[in-house]
């Protein structure tokens, strides 16, 4: 969802922030209210880094910083499963995201993984597999991994011409809800 927000700042140092832990991305300007973002797929943590910055020639930088968490070492295997799938090994993540999802049943981490296990699937083209698995997952309870289940049914739909069962999961979509819109 794009969402555009208007701020009023005072004239002098500009200073922006943004952080992501995990599947959380935070973006601050000055002392402002933050913004959230949710990515379902949170980036690799295991591999090297890179991020680039366009900025006005006119504009000084007066600090620039970048760090990185390495992956823990008693990641869950949700996180593993993030990482081989952020590697495109995804036969491995399917594997993390299936003990994921047995180890945490109903719950927002079962549905995260498996979400994530349908996405896996899509991608080594097993899409009957990806359908059942989120099939009964959009008719759950949940504000987010549902929505996502939704969507991705939707895309597999019409990536197999399936137009009538597309429009079913489109109409099938909760409304949106309205959002508070920062800093006006």
């Amino acid at each position: 969802m794009l969402r555009e927000a208007v701020l009023r700042l005072s004239p002098g140092t500009l200073h922006l922030s943004a952080t992501r832990h995990a599947d959380r991305i935070t973006l601050q300007v000055n002392h402002t209210a933050p913004i959230h973002f949710l990515d379902s797929f949170p980036a690799p943590v295991d591999e090297k880094h890179v991020f680039g910055l366009v900025w006005p020639e006119a504009a000084g930088l007066r600090r620039l910083r970048a760090s990185v968490q390495p992956l823990a070492p008693s990641a869950s295997p949700l996180e593993q499963g993030d990482a081989f799938y952020a590697r495109g090994e995804l036969a491995d993540a399917l594997a993390e995201y299936r003990k994921q999802a047995i180890a945490s049943g109903s719950t927002e981490f079962g549905q995260e993984a498996r979400v994530k296990q349908a996405f896996c699937l899509v991608g080594m083209e097993q899409l009957a597999e990806a359908i059942e698995l989120l099939e009964p997952l959009v008719a759950e309870s949940g504000e987010r991994w549902p929505l996502v289940a939704s969507c991705r049914l939707w895309a597999v739909r019409l990536e197999q011409d399936e137009l009538e069962q597309a429009t079913r999961c489109s109409t099938a979509l909760p409304p949106a809800s309205p959002r508070r819109k920062s800093g006006r």
